[in-house]
């Protein structure tokens, strides 16, 4: 429970201090003409939408990633799996995030709606309503597989990355502070993260921003014939913008918060265990 908890809460402030990166990187995904660059489409969601645009669908990324990085922290750690080499972390990490993404999809699936701005839908709740209304379990599951085979790719080089660079540099770091580790840490996680998981991201981007139904397969071999393999690495440069602060922001959270959650459990402990002597 202590991992899930301080994972959810560290991964909603990452999620809402990186939002306006978040939906430049998903505008530059759905360009299905030229690349794009990412301070070009930044402004242009200002000037033509407002600022509030950049935090379009926030309420559903905080939901969706809160709930995720809670589940993904949670059963990576909480479930007894052999995490002895970085294979195994990778395959721990991996199949966790993949289980986890699936639970949170349809809050996924809204959150791009709103940001690709092709939607209209006016919050979450609506959001959510509308779906099921219209599109019932296949909009809810829409992108569902190539959603989390991308957050097996994520998660296995994200929490896997994380924790071996953790183990490997924690010696060279021994006399400064630990929150120096964690910060180098995330940064090696993060870089690997949007390298092997870019071409996914595009691809479960397009997936859910229509209600076409298709592959993953089918959307990377498109995009591939149609736009050549950049296309696939579109976004990468507001992704890695994106992925690095998130990394940091919610890994150092995580991992401050940690000791604050077990002194507040010892405190509960520690007053049920006088009304049971009161008593």
């Amino acid at each position: 429970m202590d991992h899930a908890v301080t994972a959810a809460i560290g991964a909603s402030v990452a999620e809402v201090c990186t939002m306006p990166i978040d939906t430049t990187k998903v505008r530059l995904q759905l360009k299905q003409q030229g690349f794009g660059r990412a301070v070009p489409t930044f402004m242009e969601i200002v000037k033509k939408e407002g600022w509030k645009a950049l935090f379009r669908g926030c309420g559903a990324a905080v939901g969706r990633q809160g709930t995720y990085s809670g589940l993904c922290f949670g059963l990576y750690n909480g479930t007894g799996f052999k995490r002895d080499t970085y294979m195994q972390k990778l395959m721990v990490g991996g199949s966790m995030g993949a289980i986890s993404v699936a639970m949170v999809n349809p809050l996924d699936v809204i959150k791009v709606r709103m940001q690709s701005g092709k939607f209209g839908y006016t919050n979450v709740l609506s959001g959510l309503k509308d779906l099921v209304k219209n599109e019932g379990f296949k909009g809810c599951a829409a992108g569902v597989a190539p959603a989390m085979q991308r957050a097996f790719v994520v998660n296995a080089a994200e929490l896997a990355t994380y924790e071996q660079a953790k183990q490997l540099l924690a010696p060279y770091f021994a006399s400064l502070p630990v929150v120096t580790l964690h910060f180098t840490a995330s940064l090696c996680a993060s870089a690997v993260c949007v390298s092997a998981s870019n071409p996914f991201d595009v691809a479960k981007t397009r997936l859910m921003s229509t209600s076409t139904p298709t592959s993953l397969l089918s959307v990377l071999f498109t995009t591939y014939r149609n736009e050549g393999i950049l296309a696939l690495y579109k976004g990468s440069f507001p992704n890695w913008m994106r992925k690095g602060p998130h990394c940091t922001i919610q890994f150092i959270l995580y991992e401050q918060l940690k000791p604050l959650y077990y002194r507040m459990e010892s405190m509960l402990v520690e007053k049920d265990s006088e009304k049971v002597l009161v008593v």
